[in-house]
Order: structure tokens, then sequence, then C-alpha cells
């Protein structure tokens, strides 16, 4: 099941208290403009002028010798022969459209922000979780990141650069990073510590204190980059080769967990990045570590001397970790929060299309799919180390009742690809594919036959049970209970 969650360019954002907000709009409607309208009278005097062969328009200008008539021209120019004494001007007024409104929003610095935040900070290292993203994106900086100013959800600005180049071979980038950005050590931050960075990415064994810490799978940059092929250039320009051509390569360096750590702390000093000690970390972000409660809040303050001129905006915040869905809906009715600090919450999407229903000054952004909901088979423990017992589940599994009542039917099955695509098959050939298919709104029979079939040959009853797991977030609980029956 995909989910469409919420998103700050793309999250749940609650209005009241967050920003004041000041507009002012320009409206009213211009006077009238008189328009000329040039009518033409033939006389006795030939005059020769160059004229396109689209529809013409007549100018008015002074006669002295002979009267130019002045035209676009576009492609072609043809002679014509045209007789003027006089020009004759009628005056039409014509009403002009009051120009639309224009607002200029003035943010309002100071103050702090409660956010919810929907799981405690794991003790992974940076790079190694995407839910520790979350609570240590504010203190890092990553190369470039997507453009939160804009509605273009592909729309990417420099981070830590100034600018980019791609060279002709397509596969060869170089960032020109800024010079003034400083760890909170005051060492500044250089071309080291960004490819530093997509070493500890795609191949963190070859240092010794990263070994043994798989990367996130939410980090893609190891698809589009092999290991020794970033290199600086100078202190401030970095020089990245590609596997291939590729779109996709900005896009995987502007996630959240792509974030640039500082190589002499973590290699020199041997202090990993970690949510298990969060007084030694040492980011070069906007916001700095205050406080971290274990499984209630982290608390961050504003970076003094932030390299970014005017930011951050907010002086402070404080992430709350909210499990339980009752208590993040009283958290937003309360004021406790103001806004999720990502796209995830503990939520249903019933649940907040009800929320949103319920407050006048709130208001729910829906993005994506951004998530997908799955179940995991453990492959290494019998009966599910058997492939035909495996298909048989996914023949089994009845999807859409679990959409319908976790959503309302807003969220969408999950296909391997999504349909629509040149890729991907339609939504008709997916209607009828053995796992998805139903028939009347029932599961398709023929799954179901099929299934038992499956279950028998590989020597097991109709009725096999197997132990299902899940954690205590973002609804796993009452899907669940609605997969197990």
């Amino acid at each position: 099941m995909v989910r469409h969650s919420f998103k700050s360019r793309r999250a749940l954002v609650l209005t009241p208290l967050l920003l004041i907000l000041f507009f002012i709009i320009a409206c009213g409607a211009a006077p009238a403009e008189p328009v000329v309208v040039e009518k033409q009278v033939i006389v006795e005097k030939e005059v020769i002028k160059e004229v396109p062969v689209i529809k013409e328009v007549i100018k008015e200008v002074p006669v002295i010798k002979e009267v130019i008539k002045k035209v676009p021209v576009i492609k072609e120019v043809i002679k014509e022969v045209t007789v003027v004494t006089e020009v004759i001007k009628e005056v039409v007024v014509i009403a002009t459209p009051a120009p639309k409104p224009v607002v200029v929003v003035s943010p309002k610095y100071g103050g702090y922000i409660n956010m919810l935040d929907y799981a405690a900070a794991s003790q992974s290292l940076i790079h190694r979780s995407q839910i520790l993203d979350k609570n240590l994106a504010p203190m890092f900086n990553k190369l470039v990141e997507f453009n939160p100013e804009t509605a273009d959800v592909g729309d990417i600005r420099c981070d830590l650069c100034t600018s980019w180049e791609l060279a002709n071979d397509g596969m060869t980038y170089t960032f020109h990073l800024v010079d003034n950005a400083k760890w909170w050590d005051e060492v500044p931050v250089t071309a080291d510590d960004v490819v530093f960075m997509f070493e500890s990415i795609v191949a963190p064994d070859q240092f010794e204190i990263l070994k043994d810490r798989p990367t996130s799978g939410n980090i893609q940059v190891g698809l589009y980059y092999e290991s020794g092929n970033a290199r600086a250039v100078d202190d401030y320009t970095v020089e990245v080769a590609t596997k291939f051509p590729t779109g996709s390569f900005i896009s995987s360096l502007a996630v959240d967990g792509a974030m640039v750590q500082a190589k002499h702390t973590v290699i020199d000093q041997g202090i990993v990045q970690t949510a298990s000690d969060m007084g030694t970390l040492n980011g070069s972000g906007p916001f700095k570590f205050v406080k971290h409660i274990k499984d209630v809040s982290i608390e961050y303050e504003k970076t003094p001397g932030y390299f970014k001129k005017g930011r951050p905006y907010i002086n402070g915040m404080k992430h709350f970790v909210i499990i339980d869905s009752g208590r993040t809906i009283a958290a937003f009715k309360s004021g406790q929060v103001l806004t999720s600090n990502t796209a995830l919450t503990n939520m249903t999407t019933r649940e907040a299309e009800r929320l949103d229903q319920d407050m006048d000054n709130l208001t729910v952004f829906w993005g994506g799919p951004t998530g997908a909901r799955h179940v995991y088979m453990n492959t290494t423990k019998a009966p599910l180390d058997n492939a035909d017992v495996r298909r048989a589940v996914h023949l089994a599994l009845h999807r859409q009742p679990i959409i319908e009542t976790m959503s309302a039917g807003r969220d969408s099955i999950g296909y391997l690809n999504p349909p629509g695509f040149w890729y991907s098959r339609t939504q008709e050939e997916y209607d009828q594919l053995p796992g998805y298919r139903e028939l009347n709104g029932q599961k398709h029979p023929d799954d179901v036959a099929e299934a038992r079939r499956l279950l028998q040959e590989a020597g097991h009853p109709p009725n096999l049970k197997v132990t299902l797991s899940t954690r205590n977030c973002c609804a796993y609980g009452d899907i669940s209970v609605m997969v197990k029956q």
C-alpha cells in the first residue's frame, strides 16, 4: 500500500502562531487609456515600403517625402506600392482590466516552534538511518537541497555550494563551495569534507571507525557514484564523476540523509556522529543541539553566525516524540505542536482528513505517494524460505479493504512500478494481475484457490500460521491486524 503523506513542501503544518505575515496588497483599476485607430485615405503620391507577408498593422509616422509603414518582419519581405496623403485619427476609449492584487510577504524573525516527531531518534550513525535524518537534518548541511521556496518539488538549489557545472561527457560534475561555512568548532567546511561524504556513504568499510555500518536505503547516491571518483580540486572545488549520465544524481544529493559531516571530527578525532551522544555532534547547519530527552524530545537553538545571512528565521525549536495517534491529534488541537518535522505522522490518512475538517486554523498538505507499507518475509526460515509459500501470501492478501479502511480510498496499491509510465503497466492491466485483482469487490476466487493449492503442494494446511511482528508506529499495528485477517 502506498501512502500519501504530509510534507512541509509536503508536511502537516498548523497555520496559527507559526509566523505573522504582513500582506501588502496592491489593487485598483488603472485609468482607461486611449487607443489610436488609424485609417488609410488614398492620395496621389506613391511610396515604396517593405511589408511582411503577415497581417498588416498601420502605424502613423510623420510624412515628409514618404510614409513608412513599420511592422514586425518574420521571414520573407516583399515590395508593395501604397498611396498615402494623410492619416485621419479616431480615438476609441477601451477600459483596461484592473491589475491582480500583489501580495508581499515579510517573514517575522524570532520565536520558537514546537514540532511533532513520529518516532524517537535512533541510535544509529549519520547516513545509516532514515529515522535519524529528521533529527540530524537541522544541524547539518548538504551539498544541494530541495528548494522549499518554490512549488516545484523537483527544484534543487545549492546548500553548501554556490554553483555546479556538468561537463560535456554528461558524467563529470564540478561543485564550487561557499568559502564562509564553518563547523561548530570553527574549522572551515572544505572540499575534503564533501569528498568524505561521498566515500562514507558508498564505502564506509574503508574507514575503521565506520566498519560494518550499512548505509540507509533512503540514500541513493551509491546508484550513481563509485568509490574513488570524487576529488578535491582545491579547498572549495570538488569534482565528481558518476558511473553513467543521469539526471537523478543531483536529486540523490538533496535528500536529508546525504548530509556532509566533518572529516576531521570523525577520522582525526574518532568521534562518530550519532544520536546516542548528540552533545558530541559537530555540525554546520542552522540549528545547534541543546537537549535530548530519550523517547521524549529534542531541543535546538539558532546557530550564532550561521553562514547564510538572515537565516534561520526562528530562534529555536523543540521536537516532541508522540507515537499514539490519539495523542497526536490532541497535540495539534491543543497547540502543543504546530507542525511535523517530517512527512510522516502516526495518524492514518483518514484521521488526518478528519483533523483538517475539525480545525479551521489547520492546513494539511498532501504529497506523494511518498511511502509504502510492506510485508517483509524472513526467507531464511521455514515456511517462508519456500517461494511457493511466499507467493501464496501474495495471492491471498486483499489490499483494497486495507486502503479503504485506513485512508478512505485516498491511498493506492503499491505496485512494483506505479501505473502510467512508459516502463510500467497501465492501471487496467494492474487491475487484472493475480494478487491485485478483485471480482465484484471481493478477493478474486482464482487467487484464493491458487494460494491454497500452493500451500498444499508445499505440505502446509490452508490455515497456515506465521508470526507477524510490527513497530509501534505509523499505524502499522492497525494494518497488521487487517493483514492477519
